[in-house]
């Protein structure tokens, strides 16, 4: 195709699906820069071959993809990785007949159209709009991503207002903040129109690194509270009487939900008809589900996840000092991160807080917060059983006789301290193990050492008795 000059070559072990659903997902993941550092392209796939060639529009799109390394896409429930290479000759294949290959730009209206001939016929815009404006015509909506951590909800409303130049009455705006993205619709189509050519040249969307695009129409949506045993047979009847024919339906049983994929551009219209009924099956829970982003868009019913409270776990003072002296900190304090917790050992007790990228899970749910604290508490307990701690009661006079044996066996294998009369050793509990006999030991050889024999005093007892009778006697 005229522009896409620089191919790759994919190869991968395909599941036994169809070429067109191939196609899409392969359109899908090398256009998405987040997923694979790529860019505009169109997609051919050969059936001869088992092969698809992926064309960019630049070499410096191209050379990005192949320097992420490892690539890898998920078709039908199975991950499919994927082996990505320049053909031997430099020379992208010839397009396939019937309209196989389709650009970045036109893969929405593609998915989303029930005829792409008819999306085609339509005359060509300029290149950086062309099919683009057809899906703000009917969607309205246009997608802001790669926004900045510390650009809050109002930031963004405010910067909305003024390039558009219209109040929030006249457009909704939805804040996806574990994608970093915004999803800004316009009751006028044409003002989204505006709003995504105007944004592209702002200066302070440029500065911060902010993209927009036009929000591509949906043939999926998202159900949720599903029974636990529902079937995609029972989903697929049920949602043919109400939205046509189903492509594909994605069981998510963590969530109790599914994505459902008609072969009809029914989404939002399902949407609608849906909103406030109730049934067995759906129990009002069904949303629009964007496919480039990965997650349902809920208008007023997206949840505003907030992180959890900080809370206090117990440490012994011995364990601290010990984690202190062998510099042990950092690396609990990495082994947290993955539970998405910070730790600060400063204090009497610990004190244990969420880390903002909880927040930033792809499909984060209430589930994930709520189990964040149990989760860090069986992290740090399970850290903390690695360390033990001996303690020894034991009299100075004895500890003045076994101090420099006891120093000697502990050396630095330990945190040692003598407090009030306790002899009291911190460390690695393989460690603990094996010295606690060893001091116990010398503790009880110190002890015979100083204490007299047992029948020592009662024998001068009796001979001082003895005397006393003697002097009284005589």
């Amino acid at each position: 195709m005229e522009g896409y000059s620089y191919p790759l070559t994919v190869e991968g072990p395909w599941p036994s699906t169809p070429t067109r659903t191939i196609r899409n997902k392969l359109q899908l993941y090398f256009q998405s820069k987040k997923k694979s550092q790529g860019g505009d392209c169109v997609v051919n796939f050969s059936e001869q071959t088992s092969a698809a060639t992926v064309l960019f529009k630049t070499a410096e799109i191209r050379d990005q993809v192949l320097a992420k390394g490892d690539h890898s896409v998920t078709i039908d429930n199975q991950v499919v990785k994927l082996k990505v290479f320049k053909p031997a000759d430099g020379k992208s294949r010839p397009e396939e007949p019937g309209g196989a290959a389709t650009t970045g730009s036109d893969m929405a209206v593609k998915i989303l159209q029930t005829s792409l001939n008819k999306s085609r016929s339509k005359p060509a815009m300029e290149p950086s709009l062309r099919g683009r404006s057809g899906d703000l015509s009917r969607s309205g909506a246009v997608v802001l991503e790669e926004l900045p951590d510390n650009f809050s909800k109002d930031v963004f409303v405010l910067l909305v207002e003024n390039i558009s130049g219209f109040s929030e009455e006249e457009y909704f705006l939805e804040m996806i903040s574990e994608l970093n993205v915004a999803v800004v619709t316009f009751k006028d189509p044409n003002v989204a129109e505006k709003f995504l050519a105007e944004s592209r040249t702002n200066k302070k969307f440029q500065q911060c690194g902010v993209t927009s695009r036009p929000l591509e129409n949906t043939r999926s949506i998202k159900v949720g509270n599903l029974p636990a045993r529902v079937s995609t047979e029972l989903l697929e009847l049920y949602f043919e009487k109400w939205g046509g024919a189903v492509e594909e339906i994605t069981m998510i049983p963590e969530e109790q939900a599914a994505i459902i994929t008609l072969q009809q551009q029914q989404g939002k219209r399902l949407c609608r008809q849906n909103s406030g009924k109730r049934s067995p099956y759906l129990q009002d829970t069904i949303y629009p589900y964007v496919m480039s982003l990965g997650t349902a868009l809920y208008g007023k019913d997206r949840p505003e996840w907030k992180l959890p409270k900080p809370f206090t776990e117990k440490i012994h003072p011995a364990v601290r000092e010990f984690l202190h002296k062998k510099d042990l900190i950092s690396s609990i304090l990495k082994q947290m991160e993955s539970v998405f917790c910070q730790v600060n050992v400063d204090k009497a007790e610990v004190q244990l807080s969420p880390l903002p990228t909880l927040l930033k899970q792809k499909k984060i749910t209430k589930k994930d917060i709520d189990s964040w604290r149990q989760n860090s508490t069986d992290e740090f307990r399970d850290i903390l059983s690695s360390f033990d701690v001996f303690e020894h009661a034991v009299i100075p006079s004895i500890w003045s006789t076994a101090e420099k044996d006891i120093r000697s066996v502990v050396k630095d294998k330990a945190f040692m301290s003598m407090e009030n009369g306790v002899l009291i050793l911190a460390g690695m509990a393989q460690d603990i193990k094996l010295l606690k006999p060893i001091l116990e030991n010398v503790l009880r050889k110190a002890s015979t050492l100083k204490c007299p024999p047992p029948y020592t005093h009662c024998f001068c007892n009796k001979i001082c008795k003895a005397l006393q009778r003697v002097n009284t006697q005589s």
